[in-house]
């Protein structure tokens, strides 16, 4: 089993990284396996162990990291559960999925294939020259998946210039969601649901993500159907976050 993490928000959000060894480093150094190109992250900020189905994550970095409702200080250790969403400095966000290896594939190069695996004496049998020709067509194959990564990242990099920005009274999803870690009168329960339904909606998981906007409003409107009190004014970053959100 390998797992994916997806980057929401910050510099790099909507990249996708596929870790399939036990061990991963998070942090702004190009080497880490997950690298968050920002000053705001240390080199290694965070390393992540894996374990079958789990997930733990070592805090590398002088500040707290936010694993949904846990915090998890300088030199700690939690587990990170997959419906959690993982708060790295001010405005970095990481969602994490497992995923099932359903097929073996034979990595060369860079380059996946569904070929199988030879055996030993299969690969003793095998020619040990290629032609020039196979040798030719290998390189511009090669040669046109870095044409198409390149293209890529140039499409998405038009995508997010492109972005229409956000309302200015629309609140700002980190600042609602840490605020609300932050204040003991917001239950975790509350903050998880509404995590998770804006984990659905940048999946593209729309209906999904508008079915649970709608139940965490309908949870919350009684609190603005009288008059207004100290709770009311609690809630009320969440609920216009949710009101936001189903206005889109």
């Amino acid at each position: 089993m390998s797992a994916r993490i997806t980057i929401q928000s910050g510099i790099a959000a909507g990249t996708s990284h596929r870790l399939e060894n036990r061990v991963a480093r998070v942090g702004s150094d190009p080497q880490s396996d997950i690298c968050l190109p920002t000053a705001e992250v240390p080199g290694h900020a965070l390393t992540l162990e894996f374990r079958d189905d789990h997930c733990r994550v070592y805090n590398r970095c002088r500040d707290n990291v936010y694993i949904g409702a846990q915090v998890v200080g300088p030199d700690q250790v939690a587990e990170w559960p997959e419906t959690d969403i993982l708060q790295l400095g001010e405005d970095i966000e990481l969602m994490l999925d497992f995923e099932d290896d359903n097929e073996t594939h034979n990595v060369l190069n860079g380059l996946e294939y569904d070929e199988p695996v030879q055996s030993g004496d299969e690969a003793a049998q095998a020619p040990t020259v290629r032609s020039s020709s196979s040798s030719s067509a290998k390189t511009l194959l090669q040669l046109g998946v870095t044409v198409l990564c390149v293209i890529g990242c140039v499409l998405l990099l038009i995508r997010d210039k492109n972005r229409t920005a956000p309302k200015a009274d629309a609140p700002d999803f980190a600042a609602v969601v840490l605020n609300g870690l932050k204040n003991p009168s917001v239950s975790s329960e509350l903050i998880r649901r509404v995590q998770h339904a804006e984990s659905q909606r940048i999946r593209g998981q729309e209906e999904t993500a508008r079915r649970q906007f709608v139940s965490i409003r309908d949870d919350l409107m009684p609190h603005f159907a009288n008059n207004r009190t100290e709770r009311t004014e609690e809630l009320e970053p969440i609920f216009k976050l949710v009101q936001s959100r189903l206005a889109d």
